[in-house]
């Protein structure tokens, strides 16, 4: 098949749409909102990242509530290393969450 009488390959080439489909799936740890207007909340979930923002996961990691006062987020640490061992990467923000968990779990046992 020729890239010119294939609608679906116009642009980008009969290879190209052959590689899409034999990618590994890529899965990053992000956020997902949750909540109502003027009063959102976040879950942190593993994901494709192809997927959009509120769309299908893989599983829940945790919650983000940015309004609250304190302790404002809650990981599961274990099931982050599980992910990010198989490759997962993080957001922006929920790699600042790591941080801040990792941050108090060692001064709490120093």
């Amino acid at each position: 098949m020729t890239a010119g009488k294939n609608p679906a390959c116009i642009g980008r080439g009969y290879v190209g749409i052959v590689l899409r489909f034999t990618e590994e799936q890529m899965v990053k740890i992000r956020l997902r909102r949750t909540g109502c207007n003027n009063n959102a909340s976040f879950r942190v979930v593993a994901t494709d990242e192809r997927s959009p923002r509120d769309g299908k996961f893989l599983e829940i990691l945790g919650w983000y509530d940015p309004k609250r006062e304190g302790e404002n987020f809650k990981l599961d640490m274990d099931r982050v290393a599980h992910w990010q061992s198989k490759g997962a990467r993080l957001s922006e923000t929920v790699a600042s969450m790591v941080r801040k968990t990792k941050k108090s779990a060692t001064a709490a046992t120093a």
